[in-house]
């Protein structure tokens, strides 16, 4: 049994899980560790991620398919995304394409980085498949690396427009990688998913200007949120706050 099969059982739905960053990667935690985050309101919920108008797919460190999109499943040749689980890039398409695909994911679990990737594969029937992709690695909750998260735009099948739209959204193009944080709770503190996501892009080095218009939010609303971090934790200046929360982060 794959390890999504042995969390979707723990869980018993698919919708009580989301994606969150982690380092250069994602991982899946259940929505109750997210600062109560619900599937409704959060474009960070699988459920929604697997509505995105591209090929979505989790692949382990086998290079087969834990879970796909239905997008992803018809591209692939499949009749559904059941028969697509299990499966792996070599059952599809031929094996010199296929072997490019796998020798990238190989790189990307070696390098523990994301990498933007522009290449074809062609199916065993014939039929080409030309997309720019987007691929991280996959993290376990115990923060192992399991295999991939991609997101790949087929050229004349997806609207490229939207695509980037969703994965800037769910912040997945930024240049630099959020700290790790799953947890509402730090120093003893309870923080709004606001503050976290404040708290993730301060620890990255944006400004409040800049965490503004990632979140759509005005600077004076960001330094509100930061005021109210500042408070909780006991500290007055922006340079104790960074230092409060590396000590955190190092002793993770």
């Amino acid at each position: 049994m794959g390890y999504f099969a042995i969390m979707v059982k723990n869980t018993d739905t698919i919708s009580n899980l989301v994606l969150r960053r982690w380092h250069d990667g994602v991982k899946l935690v259940r929505s109750k560790e997210c600062d109560a985050l619900n599937d409704a309101e959060s474009p960070f919920a699988l459920r929604e991620i697997l509505n995105f108008p591209c090929s979505v797919y989790f692949d382990n460190y086998d290079h087969k398919a834990e879970i796909v999109n239905e997008t992803c499943a018809k591209i692939c040749g499949f009749e559904s995304t059941q028969d697509a689980i299990g499966r792996s890039v070599f059952d599809f398409s031929t094996k010199k394409t296929a072997m490019r695909s796998v020798i990238n994911q190989k790189e990307i679990l070696t390098t523990k980085k994301k990498k933007i990737i522009e290449d074809f594969l062609i199916r065993k029937d014939d039929v080409p498949i030309t997309f720019v992709g987007l691929s991280f690695p996959w993290y376990s909750e115990e923060n192992k690396i399991i295999g991939i998260f991609g997101c790949s735009i087929v050229l004349n099948h997806h609207s490229v427009a939207q695509s980037i739209t969703k994965l800037y959204q769910l912040g997945l193009l930024s240049n630099e990688p959020l700290m790790p944080l799953t947890t509402s709770h730090i120093h003893h503190n309870y923080f709004t998913r606001r503050e976290i996501q404040c708290i993730q892009h301060i620890m990255a080095g944006n400004s409040p200007k800049a965490i503004g218009k990632i979140l759509s939010l005005s600077h004076r609303t960001i330094e509100h949120y930061i005021a109210n971090i500042k408070s909780k934790i006991g500290v007055s200046t922006n340079a104790q706050m960074m230092v409060k929360f590396n000590d955190y982060f190092n002793n993770e």
